[in-house]
């Protein structure tokens, strides 16, 4: 097996000041700890102003502290600037008489010890198909822009810009063309109407109720694993709303739910993981389950936030998601032929003229291998990305996902 990038000590350590940061506690300061692969580690997670904030209250050293300071302010001022214009966006929005559903970034931040030190990159918003116009119209109105040359309703994700604030608009929970993973919209038909309302900072915002709100984190954790990877923040959230909203949470239909789509044992896996080194009971509804949790936390830690630690484990993502796509339909995976030929939702991303001209994948294609073929020995390595693409399959496997 090949050796692990990250040294089991700073992994356990850094759990430790997670757990710290996620309940205001304190953590054990060991007697050698290799701060800077510990803030390596925190920023390519994604959790560093959480993981200084849990360092200093444990009593690190200044020294030590200083190293990765100065990093940690610019992102939690960044995140107090962002979550600012949020609120300013949806209450523009809320007297337009608009109300798009708020998924994860902020309703799952306030609930945080310290919520500014949980970071998001963007805020995703859900809406019906027949609402677009009027929200489009309106997020123009605030000054963003719309990185879409030509939106419609008939995208199912539309990003918009201005500032530190970035918009992802959704049509749909999950984009229904990814075979993959699209036929996950099917557990939240009727999510609009049982919607609920809450309230950040005297701002009252429309979000999923609690079971679909935890069912979303988990499907989207679900998501991001079958891509490259899902990242320990994400477990944070979900161990963070299961026990906040623990009484309100319907647990036979989340249960029902994962075991439809096989993605019991995953979601298992990352509760136990929770429980394990975040400090999250395990929801009794998961708890007959029996799974090794470890490899899919090494997976997490190893990958970055989004498995986006190296560029050959984003090239993998096309192996895990060939993989999954073919089991949901039935049929034989093509195997190391899809990072060759990726989907064309998986296209899109990075040749938007395919959202107009899908017939032209086979020349994007062609187009993507070339540059691929020319970043060898550089950035990329087609052996390395092959190796962790079959290194995932395994973890597919490990979990149920595919047979």
């Amino acid at each position: 097996m090949e050796e692990r990038k990250i040294k089991e000590n700073t992994r356990s350590f850094f759990l430790a000041l997670l757990r710290a940061a996620l309940h205001g506690d304190r953590a054990d300061l060991p007697e050698e700890v290799d701060w800077p692969a510990v803030f390596k580690l925190a920023g390519d997670q994604h959790v560093l102003p959480m993981i200084l904030e849990a360092a200093w209250r444990s009593g690190a050293s200044e020294v030590f502290l200083n190293q990765a300071r100065p990093a940690g302010m610019r992102l939690m001022m960044t995140q107090t600037r962002r979550t600012a214009a949020f609120l300013s966006l949806y209450q523009n929005l809320a007297g337009k008489g608009l109300y798009p559903l708020v998924l994860k970034g902020l309703v799952c931040r306030v609930l945080y010890p310290e919520p500014d030190l949980r970071l998001s990159g963007d805020e995703d918003l859900l809406i019906r198909k027949e609402d677009f116009r009027a929200v489009h119209e309106a997020l123009l109105g605030s000054g963003l822009s719309c990185d879409s040359a030509d939106p419609s309703e008939e995208l199912s994700e539309i990003t918009y810009g201005g500032g530190d604030l970035r918009i992802e608009l959704h049509l749909s929970p999950f984009p229904p063309e990814e075979a993959a993973y699209g036929g996950l919209n099917a557990l939240f038909e009727g999510a609009q109407e049982r919607a609920v309302f809450t309230e950040t900072q005297g701002i009252r915002i429309r979000t999923l109720s609690p079971t679909d709100h935890l069912l979303y984190l988990i499907c989207h954790a679900y998501k991001h694993f079958l891509y490259s990877g899902v990242g320990i923040r994400q477990v944070c959230d979900i161990g963070m709303f299961s026990e906040h909203f623990r009484e309100e949470i319907a647990w036979d239909r989340i249960r029902k739910a994962c075991e439809e789509y096989r993605i019991a044992l995953f979601a298992a896996a990352l509760f136990a993981v929770s429980e394990r080194h975040l400090g999250f009971a395990v929801p009794e509804a998961f708890g007959d389950l029996e799974t090794d949790e470890d490899p899919l936390l090494l997976d997490m830690l190893e990958g970055g936030v989004f498995g986006a630690a190296e560029e050959d484990r984003l090239h993998s993502a096309s192996i895990t998601l060939e993989a999954a796509a073919a089991r949901r339909q039935g049929r034989k995976s093509r195997g190391l032929l899809a990072p060759v030929f990726p989907s064309l939702r998986s296209m899109k991303e990075k040749y938007p003229y395919l959202n107009k001209y899908p017939f032209l994948l086979p020349a994007a294609w062609s187009r993507r291998l070339g540059e691929y073929l020319s970043r060898r020995g550089k950035e990329v390595s087609p052996a390395e990305s092959i190796r962790i693409g079959k290194e995932r399959i395994g973890l597919l496997r490990k979990y149920g996902i595919i047979d």
